[in-house]
């Protein structure tokens, strides 16, 4: 039932806590998680009628409607701070999952385990959880149907990048080596420089700063890039001493 994708989220929900799924769709990831025992309850939330008409129906196909609530909820808004142990938001831009967050930093306590899987501009989520207190205890990073995902996890407390690549990629995929976030970044730095070399050949007066800006923004990626691939080579080098 759950996608290679949705497992790896699900596998980030600590056992025995009770559980929030943000947009949740088809609410596959709650049944599972009750199905299998891992959360005793679950809330599933989503903004659209139809999503959640969709979660319901699943919900009760399996019996489970005393266990998992479906609520029509604009993130947070219809949760209490009392009710959830663990929240998911998944599936989403990074820019939304932020705001999101930043929406709910009145009404929810910061003492949440948070499973956050977005879609793009992971560097939004990674800045909001840091300027929430939250520190970053795990990532993953994978291919599921051809395309590459990242989920991040994150627990209380005080945490901040001293680098802005850090914020980009992450600290943890580079010093775990992950093979998956190598290959992608290796593929997005030969990208980046086919563009550059294009862009540098270009001539026309009138893109003259268009380009030379672009030219600026590449170098600067490609420079952040080299930084997040040397992590895997100086941990590679120092167990080789």
């Amino acid at each position: 039932m759950l996608s290679y994708r949705m497992k790896q989220i699900a596998e980030c929900v600590t056992a025995g806590n009770r559980l929030a799924d943000i947009g949740t769709d088809h609410a596959w990831i709650p049944i599972y998680l009750v199905e299998q025992g891992v959360v005793p309850r679950a809330y599933a939330l989503d903004v659209g009628e139809g999503p959640l008409k969709r979660a319901k129906e699943n919900v009760n196909k399996h019996g489970l409607s005393k266990s998992i609530d479906c609520r029509l909820s604009d993130g947070f808004d219809k949760l209490s701070d009392s009710e959830v142990d663990s929240i998911i938001i998944a599936g989403m831009g990074g820019a939304l999952i932020a705001r999101i967050l930043e929406r709910a930093r009145d009404t929810f306590a910061g003492n949440k385990e948070l499973i956050l899987q977005p879609q793009s501009e992971c560097y939004k989520v990674r800045k909001v959880l840091h300027q929430l207190q939250y520190q970053i205890v795990e990532e993953r990073f994978f291919i599921d149907d051809g395309k590459y995902y990242n989920v991040i996890k994150a627990l209380p407390g005080v945490q901040h990048f001293t680098k802005d690549w850090q914020y980009q990629y992450g600290v943890y995929l580079p010093k775990e080596r992950n093979e998956c976030f190598k290959q992608f970044l290796l593929e997005k730095q030969r990208k980046l420089i086919t563009i550059k070399e294009k862009l540098s050949l270009s001539e026309s007066k009138d893109t003259a700063l268009k380009t030379k800006n672009r030219l600026w923004a590449i170098t600067e990626e490609l420079e952040e890039i080299e930084q997040c691939l040397a992590g895997f080579y100086e941990e590679k080098a120092a167990e080789e001493v």
